[in-house]
């Protein structure tokens, strides 16, 4: 009987693999592991389907013992390895203090203290390991570094070597001055708290692999790129950016833009006087005061773009409130949403949940559809404007007198039928309300006194 020629798939799959690893990963080798270890399974997939259509002489007979352990070898590891991965980068990781779990062992405490002049016009760049950021700002054009390491060893004694080795460097590079906290050199197993004292009109740009920011009073742009690491600051005149998949924001009295990539946890922006740009997933809640300019918030549970906020906005699972909103465009799913007191029309789409809706005032078209509640939309009592309302497994509910399609006149506090078309008093902005399983209430504002 002609030997069946052996699988090609194990040299294959080792060459794969080299070249995986000697590919430069913008996300990371680690990160582009985690989302990509079934290529594996489709590479090897691809390969047993080509050699199913060999020559019969040539090609290879059923999966063999050794292959069938190495596949659920594979998928068990792959996913053990995913799910570990990306609960470190979570936010409730984040909160219960499990984010930086491979710093077990002895742990060692070390100062360093590095300081150089600063040239006109300067820029400092941060790029490091494990680094938590904390600006200070100072007076003189003198750039002080104090750095507070923790080293995690075996031993005092390699713990006292790998600090030695890891001493903070400061280069210039023409005005921008790079800083490194603990070397040049790969710093595993070490933690720094860098306290940079700088005078607060310089740019500062940090790159670490895991760490936050802290600032007050700055004055320059500001940006930080980072693995997991919270933000937090006040007062700054100028910009700040952030990218980083993990942490809390706080941000408060920013007279420039604020744009965030990424994930993180919790969210809370207020006093914010340029543009608001967040583009990512908080799991956690989310609060948003007094933005002065239009904000674009894009995550998987919503998206959302406002010409600015004069009052209010919270929301966490389930929930979406904004007080005062202007110009609110809102697109949720499994969302009951709450607004107050907007202006400037509404377009609101939710795939499920209940709507509650206040205008201040009647100034643009209003449309607003769910699949599954109720709609409720208070209007105030001498509002004018042209319905289209569609409760396709409800009802309709008005406190204002319409003129339906066709002349026929309804009064007050009635209900009608599924889809109601008609004019308020003498006609205006549109409103389009639509519920697939709910019903629709149109109610008059209480009279102020």
């Amino acid at each position: 009987m002609p030997q069946s020629r052996p699988s090609i798939f194990g040299a294959l799959l080792l060459i794969a693999l080299g070249v995986l690893l000697l590919l430069p990963h913008p996300l990371g080798f680690w990160n582009f592991a985690a989302h990509y270890w079934p290529v594996l399974l489709i590479f090897w997939g691809a390969i047993r389907l080509i050699e199913f259509y060999l020559p019969a002489h040539a090609a290879p007979g059923r999966l063999s013992g050794g292959e069938v352990v190495l596949i659920i070898f594979l998928i068990f590891f792959g996913v053990l390895f995913s799910v570990a991965y990306h609960y470190r980068h979570s936010g409730f990781a984040h909160w219960v203090g499990f984010h930086n779990a491979w710093y077990w062992g002895n742990h060692y405490s070390y100062q360093a203290h590095v300081q150089a002049a600063l040239p006109s016009g300067a820029q400092v760049q941060v790029i490091g390991g494990h680094a938590s950021i904390t600006l200070l700002a100072g007076s003189s054009s003198r750039l002080d570094l104090d750095n507070a390491v923790t080293v995690y060893s075996r031993d005092a004694a390699h713990a006292q070597a790998r600090f030695q080795s890891h001493q903070p460097q400061i280069e210039r590079q023409g005005n921008v001055v790079m800083v490194w906290p603990t070397g040049h050199g790969e710093a595993n197993r070490m933690v720094s708290h860098l306290r940079l004292t700088l005078p607060p009109s310089i740019p500062v740009s940090v790159q670490v692999r895991d760490g936050g920011l802290h600032f007050q009073n700055w004055k320059a742009r500001l940006s930080l790129e980072t693995g997991d690491g919270n933000v937090e600051g006040g007062g700054l005149a100028s910009d700040i950016n952030v990218q980083h998949n993990g942490g809390d924001i706080s941000l408060s009295q920013v007279a420039g833009a604020v744009s965030a990539q990424g994930h993180g946890g919790d969210l809370h922006l207020s006093d914010i006087t340029g543009p608001v740009n967040i583009s990512g997933d908080y799991t956690g809640f989310v609060e948003l005061n007094r933005l002065a300019a239009p904000a674009v918030f894009s995550s998987q549970r919503a998206q959302i773009r406002m010409a600015r906020l004069p009052g209010k906005m919270t929301w966490s699972i389930g929930h979406l409130s904004a007080e005062r909103g202007v110009g609110l465009r809102i697109t949720t799913r499994d969302q009951d949403v709450n607004l107050s007191g907007f202006q400037g029309g509404l377009r609101l789409e939710d795939r499920n949940g209940s709507l509650h809706l206040q205008a201040a005032r009647l100034d643009g078209p209003i449309q607003a559809s769910t699949r599954e509640g109720d709609i409720t939309l208070v209007l105030p009592g001498d509002a004018s404007f042209e319905l289209n309302a569609d409760a396709s497994n409800g009802a309709v509910h008005s406190d204002f007198p319409l003129l339906m399609r066709g002349g026929m006149r309804s009064g007050q506090n009635v209900s009608g039928p599924s889809v109601v078309q008609g004019r308020v008093g003498q006609g205006g902005p549109a409103i389009t309300l639509s519920t697939t399983d709910g019903s629709i209430h149109l109610r008059k504002a209480a009279a102020s006194h």
